[in-house]
C-alpha cells in the first residue's frame, strides 16, 4: 500500500463539509461508488461482528418519500445516493453463529476451532444485554461505519451530509425495516455539492481555533460534556454555557473600543433575557 501524503489527507478533510445543497444533475460514477460501498463493508466493529445493515436508496420515488420524514431536508432526493445505516437490535446468537462460520470459511479453519472465540464474544454480549446496554453498544458501531464512509468519500472527492435529523421509525416503515430486527440509526446523503451552496466556503470552526481566537476559555474547550458555546458569524460575540458561570457573554472589538464591546454584550444579554427566565433576586442579583 502506498500511504496517502499527509497534506493530501488534510486537504480532503478540510474540503469536506456537511453538504446542505446537492447538485441533483450529478451522479457518482459507478467505479467510485463501488469503492465507497467497499469502504462500508470494510468498516471496523467490536469483535468484527458488523451489527448493521446498509441500505443504499437510489429509487427517486422512494427518496422523495424520505424528504418529509427528514425534517423537510432535500438531501435525500437531491444527492446521487442516500445511505441509511441500520442496527441489528437485540443481537441474537444466530448472528454470531453466522459470523463465526464466515470467519472459519475465510480463514481456512472450522467453527469448532473458533468455539473459544465465540464463547468470549457471547459472554460480552450477554453481559451487555443483562445490563441493558446491548443495543446502545451496537448502535455506537454504526457511527464508526458512518465516519469511515464520510472520510473515504472526502478522499475520493465525493460530498456527504450525515443526517440525524430524521424520523427513524418512519424511515423503517418506508424502507421495509419494521419487524425485521433492524432499525434506522442515521442516514448519509452522498453526491456533489451545488455551485451555490453557501456553506461550502465557510471556514471550519474547531475547539482549538476557538481557544486561539479567545472565543472560549481553555477550561471550557477541555470539557467533553455538559457545556456549549454559541458564536456569531463575525466571531465578535461568544456565549459560553456552563463554563464557570451558567452564561458567560463576551464581546470582542479591535483596539480599546470598550463601549462598542459593552454594547454588543448588552444587546445579547437583552435578547437572551427576553426569551430565557433568568433567576433574579433584588438583593443577590442574577
Amino acid at each position: 500500500m502506498k500511504p496517502l501524503p499527509a497534506p493530501e489527507l488534510l486537504a480532503a478533510l478540510n474540503w469536506r463539509y456537511a453538504t446542505k445543497k446537492f447538485d441533483p444533475a450529478r451522479t457518482i460514477p459507478a467505479e467510485i461508488w463501488s469503492a465507497l460501498e467497499q469502504a462500508l463493508v470494510l468498516s471496523p466493529s467490536s469483535f468484527g461482528i458488523q451489527p448493521w445493515k446498509f441500505l443504499v436508496v437510489t429509487d427517486p420515488a422512494l427518496r422523495e418519500k424520505l424528504v418529509p420524514v427528514s425534517w423537510g431536508q432535500t438531501q435525500p432526493k437531491d444527492g446521487s445516493h442516500h445511505v441509511v445505516f441500520a442496527v441489528r437490535k437485540d443481537l441474537p446468537e444466530a448472528h454470531i453463529d453466522r459470523y463465526v462460520a464466515r470467519t472459519a470459511e475465510v480463514r481456512g479453519t472450522t467453527p469448532e476451532a473458533l468455539a473459544p472465540f465465540k464463547k468470549m464474544m457471547m459472554g460480552s454480549l450477554e453481559g451487555a444485554r443483562a445490563k441493558g446496554y446491548l443495543d446502545t453498544w451496537q448502535t455506537h458501531q454504526v457511527y464508526i461505519a458512518l465516519g469511515q464512509f464520510m472520510a473515504s468519500a472526502a478522499v475520493l472527492g465525493v460530498d456527504t451530509c450525515p443526517m440525524e435529523g430524521i424520523e427513524p421509525a418512519k424511515y423503517d416503515d418506508i424502507l421495509g425495516l419494521t419487524g425485521t430486527g433492524y432499525a434506522t440509526v442515521v442516514a448519509c446523503a452522498a453526491g456533489y455539492r451545488a455551485s451555490d451552496d453557501k456553506y461550502a466556503s465557510l471556514p471550519k470552526v474547531r475547539k482549538q481555533v476557538l481557544v486561539e481566537r479567545h472565543l472560549v476559555s481553555r477550561e471550557h474547550a477541555a470539557r467533553s460534556a455538559g457545556c456549549a458555546v454559541v458564536v456569531n458569524r463575525s466571531q465578535s460575540l461568544s456565549v459560553m454555557i456552563n463554563e464557570e458561570d451558567h452564561f458567560r457573554i463576551q464581546g470582542i472589538r479591535p483596539g480599546l473600543n470598550l463601549r462598542s464591546a459593552w454594547q454588543l454584550v448588552d444587546e445579547a444579554d437583552s435578547a437572551l433575557g427576553a426569551v430565557l427566565p433568568y433567576a433574579f433576586d433584588e438583593k443577590l442579583g442574577y
